[in-house]
């Protein structure tokens, strides 16, 4: 697996190509997909105990105006199922999770403006492909536009000077890549089941754009919602809306 040095994020610091400068359509991937944020919480609330700390984790926060959104949106959530089911409203816990070049100190310089939330927000530096939080301590983890992001490039791949798996690629490209997306996400599950509370949710969003113009693409994602691992049972849900692929977790 490649370290976290050798992996690429966008920065902040990096002008034309932050991802603070490119983060319009992630936004509206997030409003758009909103009722199914809304129904993933509302169901895995409906199944638990009240606590008085819900830990949340948000894997690749980045550094831009999204970085919060996911954040609040999930506070208003629990915030309105606490107040119809007539629960107190548990404190958040929150971990903004990306590799360690992310620019987390624009991120935290955002912090005093969202701090009028009942909310603590931690910054965590490192890969998902690896562990990062404690066993058995989150409780939901939400992720938008990181399945594509594989952990290295798959090694012997040659593709005739293309920068892209396209109809003149050779099979052994898409099937380099689709294994290599097999052992990444597989990796992913198994230490997210690792540090997840039983009943938790893993809730990763995703453009199915490639998947509409390389068929090879679909098999890849659609691979990794039947990964299963040794530690943990995840019990999938994915749907197909608006031209992106849901994907639901429930750690069992």
């Amino acid at each position: 697996m490649a370290s976290s040095a050798n992996l690429h994020c966008t920065n902040a610091t990096d002008k034309q190509i932050s991802y603070a400068n490119n983060s319009s359509l992630q936004k509206k991937v997030l409003l758009k997909t909103r009722p199914f944020l809304e129904d993933t919480i509302k169901d895995m609330l409906s199944k638990m105990v009240p606590v008085p700390c819900i830990k949340v984790a948000d894997l690749g926060c980045a550094s831009g105006p999204n970085t919060f959104f996911p954040t609040c949106e999930v506070m208003d959530i629990i915030a309105s199922v606490c107040r119809q089911a007539h629960w107190e409203s548990p404190e958040l816990r929150v971990f903004l999770n990306d590799l360690p070049q992310n620019d987390f100190n624009t991120v935290f310089k955002s912090i005093p403006a969202f701090n009028g939330k009942p909310c603590f927000v931690a910054g965590v530096a490192g890969s998902f492909y690896q562990r990062l939080f404690p066993s058995k301590s989150i409780h939901f983890v939400h992720s938008s536009y990181w399945l594509h992001w594989l952990s290295k490039v798959p090694g012997g791949v040659e593709n005739k000077r293309n920068v892209y798996i396209a109809k003149s690629s050779p099979p052994n490209v898409s099937k380099a890549y689709f294994e290599q997306f097999r052992d990444d996400f597989s990796r992913v599950l198994r230490f997210r089941s690792e540090e997840m509370i039983t009943g938790g949710r893993i809730l990763p969003l995703t453009s199915l754009v490639g998947a509409l113009l390389i068929p090879q693409a679909k098999t890849v994602v659609l691979y990794g919602v039947y990964s299963q691992n040794r530690s943990s049972t995840w019990w999938p849900r994915f749907i197909f809306f608006f031209g992106f692929l849901s994907l639901n977790y429930i750690n069992t």
